[in-house]
């Protein structure tokens, strides 16, 4: 006679991660990416959440001492090369949205990529003209 949890897995498929039998999300072929940017923290006396990485081959080009965290982009333009599809993709940032250019349009909280891919990002305050996409 089959158990609760062989019935429950079951039912729910294997679809959906919270399902006894579901897929684990960190197995898909693709990765959820956040593009954040770093910042002095404002309380200057406490430790910051997001500390640097430790270790001697990541050598930071600001000071060190002063407590970072991270934050997110700053209203403006990501451009973001697909090495394996080979084509620059424009995401216009407002509210922390990233409205694809090259999709029609299309709204997302975070940008969807292969997890085989190389990405190259770029961030600018101001539009990238066609002479200099180019």
């Amino acid at each position: 006679m089959p158990s609760d949890a062989y019935n429950s897995a079951e039912i729910a498929g294997t679809k959906s991660p919270s399902s006894p039998a579901g897929t684990c999300p960190l197995q898909t072929k693709e990765v959820g990416i956040i593009p954040v940017r770093y910042a002095i923290d404002a309380t200057m006396g406490t430790k910051a959440l997001f500390p640097l990485p430790e270790g001697d081959d990541w050598q930071p080009t600001f000071n060190i001492n002063l407590p970072y965290t991270l934050r997110q982009l700053r209203d403006g333009w990501l451009y973001v090369y697909s090495k394996k599809q080979k084509v620059l993709h424009t995401y216009q940032i407002e509210n922390a949205v990233f409205t694809a250019q090259h999709e029609g349009g299309t709204c997302a909280a975070c940008l969807t990529y292969d997890s085989d891919d190389t990405l190259w990002l770029s961030y600018s305050h101001q539009r990238w003209t066609p002479r200099l996409i180019e």
